[in-house]
């Protein structure tokens, strides 16, 4: 075995042979996860076309091939095997492995996760879910750039821990949130810069805040749903949704839900997106499509923060 090197995320004790800078290194010798690199031949893809990518995701096994990227399989929850192309860029094989391939993993260690950015308030979340484009990480690095704790971008692990305080908790998944270059110049702010692409082809840049992140769960209190639309009368709206229309928004913001179709997982899904609308207050802001200033609509949300009812 290569030299490994040590890591915490995603409420993990993660060894590896591959380097992340995304991740925070640990001292903890007792790993919960291996990552290595080994040789996946074709015939372990089923139909496997060159040109296409592929997924395969079984109880104990995953498969995935980027074209060009690599191939990937993880095992059992407690194992990946990286594969790469001779072509690839070290930046996409790891992007790959800690977007679908982790959420793989995670899944198979019966772990839901959410579609979620989050800054820690308080000793408690506050969580942001949307469509792509609907600017959870925009309004993650706005919230940031006033003085507000990052806690996790784009995945939040969920979590039960029956010994802690009632509630849902949840784990972050990695110290770096991931902005568009357009986000980065309406930031306008020393925080955020354009030092790592996260891909060579693509125009997003890597935000590190290893010194913030958080290896510990924390409870979450609350979930703004970020509800662009295009016939939204006035500038913004929020208001506070429970029950099945909750339900039914916090999963579709599950995070690669397409694993869940074992029957076990769909049952752990449903009682944990349950509990979450019980436990937490969840609110729907909308604002007009065509309204994309992100601080006057963070000065909105800033101000309902905080409080406990505002209807």
């Amino acid at each position: 075995m290569n030299h490994l090197h040590f890591y915490n995320g995603f409420g993990l004790q993660i060894a590896s042979e591959i380097e992340f800078i995304e991740l925070l290194p640990s001292d903890t010798k007792d790993p919960d996860v291996f990552i290595r690199y080994g040789t996946l031949p074709d015939n372990i893809f089923p139909e496997l076309e060159q040109a296409k990518i592929y997924t395969l995701f079984r109880e104990k096994e995953f498969l995935l091939y980027i074209p060009g990227i690599a191939k990937y399989r993880a095992l059992e929850g407690k194992e990946i095997i990286v594969d790469p192309c001779s072509e690839a860029d070290k930046e996409s094989i790891r992007l790959f492995l800690l977007s679908i391939t982790m959420a793989a993993l995670l899944t198979q260690r019966k772990k839901i996760l959410l579609h979620a950015s989050a800054i820690l308030l308080n000793g408690e979340l506050v969580l942001f879910v949307g469509d792509s484009g609907a600017g959870k990480s925009s309004i993650v690095a706005e919230l940031s750039k006033r003085g507000y704790s990052l806690f996790s971008d784009d995945v939040c692990v969920l979590e039960c821990l029956p010994e802690k305080t009632p509630g849902m908790y949840a784990y972050s998944s990695y110290p770096m949130m991931k902005l568009w270059e357009d986000t980065v110049q309406k930031l306008d702010d020393n925080q955020f810069d354009k030092t790592y692409k996260i891909r060579p082809q693509v125009s997003k840049y890597g935000q590190f805040f290893h010194e913030q992140f958080s290896k510990s769960p924390y409870p979450i209190k609350k979930i703004f749903v970020l509800n662009p639309v295009e016939d939204q009368i006035g500038e913004y709206a929020a208001k506070i949704i429970i029950g099945l229309e909750a339900f039914k928004y916090l999963s579709k913001n599950t995070y690669r839900r397409q694993f869940l179709h074992e029957h076990s997982l769909q049952a752990l899904h449903l009682k944990q997106m349950s509990f979450l609308v019980q436990s937490a207050e969840i609110i729907l802001m909308t604002r007009n499509k065509d309204n994309s200033e992100i601080g006057t609509f963070t000065d909105f949300l800033e101000n309902i923060m905080g409080k406990s009812e505002f209807i």
